[in-house]
């Protein structure tokens, strides 16, 4: 059996305590991965890399990013409830860690509790480092998608472009696949302005990472609103369209009328 790094990470841990592990790690130029035992040699020659080589990760055990997955990262800082999801919170992290390093005689409770000046060279470096790796994770994701709610947008040239409508997919791909097979048609028949060649926008948000299929039911309550929403709206333009056109109608028979009353009142 293989003994253990000491670097090695325990995803077991509270997932704040995991992600300021990650963080430390992917500080690292060449990362130590959850395993901790990958080194430069694990590496590309990219002066930030992003990924270590396939058969390091897969000797390990571990994911390309670095050592670490798809979904470890999405956990720990891409998703909404990710512990450093927010560019400030990500800062804040980052800080702290080199008040970590500076001072290591402190306790956590007294890092928590000091403020220090971090030189903006290191704050630079450091938090590009991290930002860039995040990125290219986020590339990825936003080409291919992960399972969850997609919301497809219908564009300027549909009369539905105000009503948004959402699909549950392992992917884009298929989330638009179902959308061009299921719901597209139906909105071409409904409007004539809208052909099946027309674009559609499909798109991913954090929040809807990972998310089971029974939550559609609540976005497509979303859709159902809105489209309540341009019905009353077609409502009251009918309604103002009839009333113009019983107008002109009234128009036209008066006209109608004095033009006759004129012919015969000059016989």
């Amino acid at each position: 059996m293989a003994r253990r790094s000491k670097f090695a990470i325990d995803f077991n841990q509270d997932k704040k305590t995991v992600a300021r592990l990650v963080l430390k790690d992917l500080l690292r130029k060449h990362p130590r991965g959850a395993s901790g035992k990958l080194g430069k040699n694990d590496y590309n020659w990219d002066r930030t890399p992003h990924q270590c080589r396939r058969d390091a990760a897969a000797r390990e055990g571990v994911g390309i990013w670095c050592g670490y997955t798809e979904d470890q990262i999405v956990e720990l800082f891409i998703s909404t409830a990710a512990p450093i999801h927010s560019a400030c919170a990500l800062r804040n992290a980052i800080e702290k860690e080199w008040y970590r390093e500076q001072y290591p005689n402190k306790t956590e409770e007294e890092i928590q509790d000091c403020y220090y000046y971090v030189p903006d060279a290191t704050m630079t470096r450091r938090l590009y480092r991290i930002e860039s790796r995040l990125r290219a994770v986020k590339r990825e994701i936003a080409e291919r998608g992960r399972p969850g709610i997609y919301r497809i947008d219908t564009g300027y040239r549909s009369s539905f472009s105000d009503v948004p409508f959402y699909v549950w997919a392992n992917s884009s791909s298929e989330a638009k696949g179902q959308f061009e097979t299921l719901t597209k048609p139906l909105l071409v028949a409904a409007d004539s302005k809208f052909s099946m060649e027309d674009h559609v926008n499909v798109r991913q948000n954090t929040e809807h990472f990972d998310l089971q299929q029974d939550a559609l039911l609540e976005y497509s309550q979303q859709t159902i609103n809105e489209m309540g929403n341009l019905e009353n709206r077609l409502q009251t333009k009918i309604a103002e369209l009839t009333a113009q056109l019983e107008g002109l109608q009234g128009i036209k028979e008066m006209v109608t009328s004095m033009a006759v009353q004129s012919i015969t009142s000059n016989i």
